[in-house]
């Protein structure tokens, strides 16, 4: 075997065998391409009949299975995931079993079209940088990240100046206006957050506003502190973390339904 990649070009059953059972022992990066069908049992149940399909088994044990359109897995299992193989009527079958949940995947390949092994090295960093509409889901799902105890009331709110981000209650049950900025906040942005805060004091309402984002320049937190306006810092690694878990869950309840 090859230290870096390893394949076979529409390789026997056992040849694919011997090279899936060495690269499975050695955690390397796997990908068959074949005409399989898959078999699911665990918290519910599922077949798929015979496809050509793309399997994927990754270094730390995760196991993907994709067909020839759309961007999401078919099936799927966890990393640290159990595999065994054996042949078996001609069919090259691969199980992969999660013991805490008692879940068997199983992927019988008739015809392999190629398998590759490959050793991957990659150690850099993720950095994730939100839209402004996932900033806004984000902090809506996760209000404490705008202050502890914080209640939204609503989103996008139309008002007499313009539109707001937030409106809601803070943990002492005061009004309060919010305003999302993505990037640093300018003094264009403190004018417009003073304006939505104006209109509602021009009626006599007692209202609190906030302007939040990752930074403020010296010159708009001079004028935010001038015009009444507290600025919140936002912590984007939090918002990043709180958005990752929100899509892993999105993820996990697509895939309960289609299992």
């Amino acid at each position: 075997m090859n230290e870096k990649v390893s394949w076979i070009l529409q390789p026997t059953v056992e040849d694919a065998y011997n090279l899936l059972k060495e690269s499975l022992s050695k955690k390397r990066f796997i990908i068959v391409t074949g005409l399989c069908k898959v078999d699911y049992v665990g918290r519910a149940a599922s077949k798929l009949d015979w496809g050509e399909r793309v399997l994927l088994i990754k270094q730390d044990g995760s196991l993907l299975i994709h067909r020839a359109k759309g961007f999401e897995a078919v099936n799927w299992q966890p990393p640290g995931s159990i595999f065994t193989i054996k042949q078996e009527g001609g069919l090259l079958v691969i199980k992969s079993y999660r013991k805490e949940h008692q879940e068997t995947l199983t992927i019988s390949f008739r015809d392999i079209t190629l398998l590759t092994s490959l050793k991957l090295v990659d150690e850099a960093e993720f950095e994730m940088h939100l839209s402004e509409d996932e900033m806004y889901e984000t902090i809506s799902s996760n209000p404490d990240i705008l202050e502890p105890g914080f209640r939204i009331l609503s989103q996008q709110r139309r008002i007499d100046a313009g539109v707001a981000d937030f409106t809601g209650y803070d943990n002492q049950g005061r009004y309060t206006i919010v305003e999302v900025k993505r990037r640093t906040v300018d003094v264009k942005a403190v004018k417009q957050a003073y304006k939505y805060l104006s209109g509602f004091k021009g009626k006599g309402a007692s209202v609190r506003g906030i302007i939040a984002a990752p930074s403020i320049s010296s010159e708009a937190s001079r004028l935010a502190t001038l015009l009444g306006i507290e600025f919140k810092k936002i912590d984007l690694s939090k918002c990043v973390a709180a958005h990752k878990e929100r899509m892993k869950t999105s993820l996990l309840e697509q895939s309960d339904k289609s299992t």
